[in-house]
């Protein structure tokens, strides 16, 4: 969908600066942190940015962006990343390439953020927007600042608004929380992003999601900068390797709180599209991007079919289900039973798969099965398994064995999810070696328990929906090859009506009664001209008789008028705003230009 307005937009090779305000609908309940500090959003055009600015992103990535990690970093290892004013010119603002600027600045003048994107083309009619680098200054960070210079870019420029050139947004990334910011500008967010599961079953019935990274190798070898054009793309994972071997302990947090929040709104276990990233790679992100005035990139949480992770009711439970669209397993699984086997015969908790025949010889039927299962779940999903089942409540029967008041210490009421569990286990069982396999063992059964339950639903319902599309077939054809009754109107042929000869008449004319204008006071000069009145009557008003001043020849002085700073609100379309675009002055000389742009915001 483009906007009926692109004359308003500008192209890649403008040379126009122009600051935004962008800013949240007035909400009592939610402070935008945007209005304390004055925070505006500055475009620069690469041509344009100065000596001053660049020393100035070269200090904040050097002191904000992050530190080196591993063995190839040698002697640099735990300090800072540095890069110099020369060294990030050259980076960030190669040739061939048209460089864009994008600071977020303060009402005093202070620069606490930064985004370089450079756009080169791809092909003959696709253009690639590349984000090189987005710092933002310790204390201005989780606010949505590299969302709001992300939007301020597309606010600014005609990307995603030509409906005769593919625009493409990437990024190279070891930071989930800058991903997330582009997702929320050029997708439609971090919630509607699939499960990497889903995604390798069938990711093209997904919109709004990553290209394959089989499909990002050309554009990124036509790349103006030598770091995309070198990096090689990982197999079965969404990473390419940079070399830039730096410390992952900050992006592992937001990853795992990521991860978390989304697995608390959903059953179905949901894993982290990108894949396990590895020592020297980073995330690699690339969105086809097509600009959406409806969008207004607020925060989407799931459907009602599958929202809620609340405790599904026995077998034998009358009444719906207590989570819509799911009903309960045919044989609910009893968690108590894995867990005592598990805690009787210590040698079962081993993961190692070699073992497993021999570990499990007494276990026969499903339960050997699932335990196998497990453990190969564990070997695929070891990092990740936790996080995505921290987040899960623990099996009815599992909690209901550990409140009996039976127990030294039972399961306090209020712990109810697999991270909760997992911290009452390791204060009960302190001595017990095998308590986190164990613990990981129960995840994995419940892990492959709420797949197999996904995979049923989604079965049952395209079975359905094909018995009501075979049924609503038959009953057509049934209709259709019913006898009609003679009498029915169906059955009776139409009469045919012949067409009358189009007769063709005129209107008399009649004379208008003559009529004579009204008398105008002495003071008031008789009109010159023909007024014409608001054919609206409730609208209408007397219409303005001209006054010796307007009928001078004497020309006023013209009024002249200095540049504003306008606002961009996230509860106003942008068409809205168009107006006040068209009475902006063309050129401003010695000054940037102040837009009057509105558009939504959003969060990263």
């Amino acid at each position: 969908m483009h906007t009926p307005l692109e004359s308003t937009y500008f192209a890649p090779t403008s040379p126009q600066i122009a600051d935004y305000r962008i800013r949240k609908p007035s909400n009592f309940l939610f402070e935008d942190a945007d209005i304390e500090e004055d925070i505006f959003y500055r475009i620069t055009p690469g041509a344009l940015v100065t000596r001053l600015q660049i020393a100035t992103c070269a200090h904040h990535f050097s002191s904000y962006y992050g530190v080196w990690r591993g063995e190839t970093a040698g002697a640099a290892c735990g300090r800072r990343v540095r890069m110099g004013s020369a060294r990030l010119r050259a980076q960030c603002l190669p040739e061939g390439g048209k460089n864009v600027l994008v600071t977020a600045m303060t009402g005093s003048g202070e620069q606490v953020g930064h985004c370089f994107v450079s756009q080169w083309m791809g092909g003959e009619k696709e253009r690639v927007w590349w984000i090189t680098q987005l710092v933002v200054v310790d204390g201005y960070r989780n606010q949505r600042r590299a969302t709001r210079m992300l939007h301020a870019l597309t606010l600014h420029y005609d990307v995603g608004k030509k409906a005769e050139l593919k625009d493409l947004v990437g990024v190279l990334s070891s930071h989930p929380y800058a991903i997330c910011a582009v997702l929320r500008v050029f997708g439609r967010g971090i919630e509607a992003l699939p499960s990497k599961l889903d995604w390798e079953r069938d990711g093209k019935e997904y919109t709004h999601v990553p290209l394959p990274s089989a499909e990002c190798f050309s554009l990124m070898t036509a790349a103006p900068f030598e770091y995309v054009r070198e990096a090689k793309i990982q197999p079965e994972s969404m990473t390419a390797d940079t070399k830039f071997f730096i410390d992952h302990t900050a992006a592992e947090d937001a990853l795992e709180r990521i991860v978390h929040s989304m697995n608390r709104q959903i059953r179905e276990p949901w894993e982290w599209l990108f894949g396990e990233l590895a020592p020297g790679c980073e995330y690699l992100c690339v969105l086809e991007f097509c600009h959406d005035p409806q969008y207004k990139m607020h925060q989407q949480w799931c459907d009602g079919l599958q929202v809620w992770n609340e405790v599904q009711p026995a077998a034998n439970t009358e009444g719906p289900s207590l989570t819509t669209g799911s009903n309960p397993s045919p044989a609910p699984i009893r968690y108590a039973d894995y867990d005592r086997y598990l805690l009787e015969v210590p040698s079962s908790c081993r993961l190692d798969l070699r073992l497993a025949d021999r570990t499990h010889a007494s276990l026969i039927g499903s339960k050997r099965k699932r335990i196998l299962e497990a453990k190969d779940v564990i070997a695929k999903q070891m990092i990740m398994l936790p996080i995505i089942m921290g987040a899960k409540r623990i099996p009815e029967d599992l909690q209901n064995t550990y409140q009996t008041d039976a127990l030294d210490f039972p399961l306090p009421v209020h712990m109810s999810t697999w991270r909760d569990f997992t911290k009452y286990a390791y204060e009960t069982y302190r001595d017990d070696p095998n308590v986190a396999a164990r613990l990981l063992i129960l995840q994995a059964i419940h892990f492959q328990e709420l797949l197999d339950e996904r995979d049923r639903l989604r079965t049952e319902t395209q079975k359905r929906t094909a018995e009501m599309g075979k049924r609503e077939g038959k009953e057509k054809a049934t209709a259709s090859q019913e006898p009609r009754s003679p009498n029915s109107p169906e059955s009776t042929p139409r009469q045919q009506i012949p067409l009358q000869p189009f007769k063709q008449f005129t209107i008399p004319h009649r004379p208008e009664p003559a009529t004579t204008p009204l008398p105008l006071p002495m003071s008031l000069p008789a009109p010159t001209a023909t007024i014409r009145l608001n054919p609206n009557p409730l609208f209408s008003s007397p219409p303005a008789l001209p006054t010796p001043q307007t009928t001078s020849t004497h020309k006023p002085k013209p009024k002249t008028s200095s540049p504003q700073l306008f606002f961009s609100s996230s509860s106003e379309s942008e068409g809205e705003s168009s107006s006040k675009d068209m009475r902006t002055p063309r050129k401003l000389r010695n000054c940037a230009r102040i837009l009057d742009r509105r558009g939504g915001a959003g969060g990263g």
